[in-house]
């Protein structure tokens, strides 16, 4: 389970294959900054703007119809041909690929939709590419509460698992400050004087507002906003200021704040008896 640790450059500075500690461990530095520890779905540069893996606007990394009901007091959610190792990229609890390492991450399912919605809870295991097992914390006995049906909306998602920001509203998670290899681990930023990619070719950080937001035209930079400009998606997108007058794209210093956003310590996994009702552990 993810933990607080401290850390100096000889974590925060490297990134490795395998990871190091939990996915989602929250660390501080000597210079009271935070970090979150994540895995890149690709490569990132130093500086880049992060986001959550994310599908079709929303924080997802699959989107879909049940294709079979379900009773309650059962766990077993099915969606044909959904499920596979690559679209949950072994992120699940209980599962690796061949002659890999755990990866840590806990994926969460959540009925979104239909007359069944407003239930779910992290996935205990892929059972095949068409079904998966969740232990469903908004019941009271880790099962499901209220029947599934076919034209019930499901979603999954992870908060550890990034990728490069698109656009101006998204939840920003952290900076990296260093470069990262596609599927490596590393310490991201998310409280603290940093550096950050800025475009300004969108709008420059100035004196009329320092609120920076995720980039209109590049994916994984900023940009500034002035006040009279600013969208009330894009001035929740906030995710800290810039405190330099700066015209030229590239590096800029930057005091990053994305806990308000977004924060990797969003999951509690399977308890060590899945019929007990969340919050238990046992």
């Amino acid at each position: 389970m993810p933990s607080h640790i401290e850390i100096g450059y000889q974590g925060w500075g490297q990134e490795s294959q395998d990871p190091s500690h939990p996915v989602g461990t929250v660390a501080t530095d000597e210079y009271g900054r935070k970090w979150g520890y994540f895995q890149a779905s690709a490569t990132l540069v130093f500086g880049n703007v992060v986001r959550l893996m994310n599908n079709t606007g929303i924080l997802a990394a699959l989107n879909a119809d049940v294709d079979a009901a379900a009773a309650a007091d059962t766990r077993r959610v099915t969606a044909t041909g959904d499920f596979t190792a690559a679209a949950l990229v072994s992120s699940f609890q209980g599962e690796t690929r061949a002659g890999e390492k755990g990866r840590g991450h806990t994926n969460y399912l959540f009925i979104d939709a239909g007359a069944t919605q407003n239930q779910g809870g992290p996935i205990m295991s892929r059972v095949s590419n068409d079904a998966v097992d969740v232990y469903w914390e908004t019941s009271n006995d880790g099962k499901i509460g209220t029947a599934l049906t076919t034209v019930a909306d499901y979603i999954v998602y992870n908060m550890t698992r990034v990728e490069l920001t698109t656009g101006p509203t998204d939840c920003t998670v952290c900076l990296p400050q260093i470069d990262v290899t596609d599927e490596y681990y590393f310490w991201g930023l998310m409280f603290g004087h940093g550096w950050a990619l800025l475009d300004t070719a969108d709008s420059i950080i100035s004196t009329g507002s320092r609120i920076v937001i995720p980039s209109d035209t590049t994916d994984g930079y900023c940009e500034g906003e002035t006040a009279g400009a600013i969208t009330a998606g894009e001035v929740a997108a906030a995710f800290g200021r810039g405190f330099q007058d700066c015209t030229a794209d590239g590096l800029v210093p930057f005091m990053c704040n994305s806990l308000y956003s977004t924060h990797p310590m969003a999951f509690s996994g399977v308890p060590t008896s899945p019929d007990a009702n969340y919050p238990n552990k046992l």
